[in-house]
């Protein structure tokens, strides 16, 4: 399996929704390509947050607070040229 071709089945092995031959590739290619092992984890992390962010909203003092951090390292970066 090439990288293509594992980001194009990503959805469904996170799913665990492919065959048990496209299944084994997948495995064998995430065994000996880093970036995407990368690209599993990340995608994994990210519909994790994305779930908690839909089950716990934010409370207007928990958002307050994000909003202000979230500006100050804008701020920094701008500063910085990052």
């Amino acid at each position: 399996m090439t990288c293509t071709e594992l980001i194009e089945y990503l959805s469904q092995y996170i799913d665990q929704e492919l065959d048990t031959e496209l299944e084994k590739a997948a495995q064998e290619h995430l065994a000996s390509c880093h970036n995407c092992s990368i690209a599993l984890d990340t995608t994994k992390k990210t519909i994790t947050l994305g779930r908690l962010a839909l089950a716990k909203p934010l409370t207007g003092v928990k958002r307050e607070k994000l909003y202000s951090q979230l500006q100050q390292v804008f701020a920094q970066q701008t500063e910085t040229g990052s």
